[in-house]
């Protein structure tokens, strides 16, 4: 129901017969409300953004409702009508209840206003003076009852509070005496990690070592092969060397006798 919502106090023309305006054009300030006292809003301004988002009809009343909280701000974007300047004012949500009672009593007044100035008779402007005096009373009642509709709803979020807080504070204890024991507990392992750290440090230590010396054997047996192929390679290089003279002295050897031998065949 539209008594159970907020207003800033204003009806659109969306929701009105009229058709010179469009949807989302102010039909009509309601008197008394937020958007009635920051005197800058008339027929035909038109809302363009709420809180700094475009709004079309669909959602506007969404928009501006918002959290649906009595006392709580919204910001609309306005461009006005007679000079399609765009500007923003800041209105305060209120309760449908008490907008709709403090319009009654501005309309009462506007109709007192009117016999006044009409010299009406004593009777018609006391009817209506009767009237605002009725209005007021309803709209302090109203008032009296969402006071004390506050209140209890106040008296209900202090109690939710105070078994929150007892509660918070029961899981903070117990969490401290987990926190607590586990810092003990690790407090008592520590020399134990400490010894068995240090015990597999050693063992590392031990095997980079090992590793090492097996390296530095590996090393000296290389190259002490190398040197070995090094001493082969260069009695290689001598024996090569003395059969390459060997060759060159039977080549020698041969060109003197072999010319000698074939002819004393011929002389016998």
């Amino acid at each position: 129901r539209r008594g159970t919502h907020t207003t800033v106090g204003i009806r659109l023309g969306q929701n009105s017969s009229a058709h010179d305006l469009r949807p989302l054009q102010i039909q009509i300030v309601i008197p008394g409300s937020s958007a009635h006292i920051c005197g800058l809003l008339t027929r035909g301004d038109e809302i363009i953004a709420v809180d700094g988002q475009r709004v079309n009809e669909r959602d506007i009343v969404e928009k501006v409702r918002g959290s649906d909280v009595v006392g709580t701000k919204v910001v609309l974007t306005i461009q006005q009508f007679r000079t399609n300047k765009c500007f923003d004012v800041a209105l305060v949500r209120g309760a449908w209840g008490a907008v709709e009672r403090k319009e009654k009593l501005f309309i009462l007044f506007e109709e007192i206003i009117k016999l006044v100035h009409h010299d009406s008779s004593k009777d018609e402007i006391l009817g209506s003076l009767n009237s605002i005096v009725e209005q007021a009373k309803e709209y302090e009642k109203y008032r009296a009852v969402s006071e004390m509709k506050i209140q209890d709803r106040l008296s209900h979020l202090q109690g939710e509070m105070k078994r929150l807080l007892k509660e918070c504070s029961k899981k903070c204890e117990a969490l401290l005496m987990m926190y607590s024991g586990a810092v003990a507990a690790m407090h008592n392992q520590i020399p134990e990690l400490t010894v068995e750290l240090h015990e597999k440090v050693e063992q590392y230590i031990k095997d980079l070592q090992r590793q090492l010396h097996e390296s530095e054997v590996r090393n000296a047996d290389l190259t002490a092969k190398a040197e070995a192929a090094a001493k082969w390679m260069e009695a290689i290089k001598g024996m090569e060397a003395l059969a390459a003279f060997s060759r060159r002295k039977i080549r020698n050897w041969e060109k003197i006798y072999a010319p000698t031998q074939s002819k004393k065949p011929e002389e016998d």
